[in-house]
């Protein structure tokens, strides 16, 4: 019981060259992602056949895995920055402590 009009892989493909040359890429990709989102519930809802965002993403070979980036916890950048005052603060407590200083008075 499809409600919408038909929107072909080639008709989105052409639609994206468009705003890619019109827009900023960041512009581009929230239109897309907007447009995926909203062709994944048409489908879901029964309101179109298929989805034609899947047919233009390329399939994933068996086996493949989706790599998502994630900037690293452990920089040795942080390390000089937190460490080298954190030990000399070390050091000084220390050295204070282990002094000894001339009494005062009789």
């Amino acid at each position: 019981m499809p409600n919408l009009p038909y929107f072909s892989p080639e008709l989105l493909r052409e639609y994206q060259r468009q705003i890619n040359s019109q827009a900023s890429p960041a512009t581009a990709k929230r239109r897309m992602a907007a447009l995926k989102r909203f062709f994944g519930w048409a489908h879901q809802e029964g309101h179109i056949p298929e989805n034609p965002i899947q047919e233009m993403l390329p399939p994933l070979t068996p086996g493949a895995q989706i790599i998502t980036t994630r900037a690293p916890r452990f920089k040795l950048s942080n390390v000089f920055k937190l460490g080298i005052p954190l030990v000399l603060v070390i050091l000084v407590f220390l050295l204070v402590r282990n002094v000894k200083l001339p009494r005062r008075g009789p």
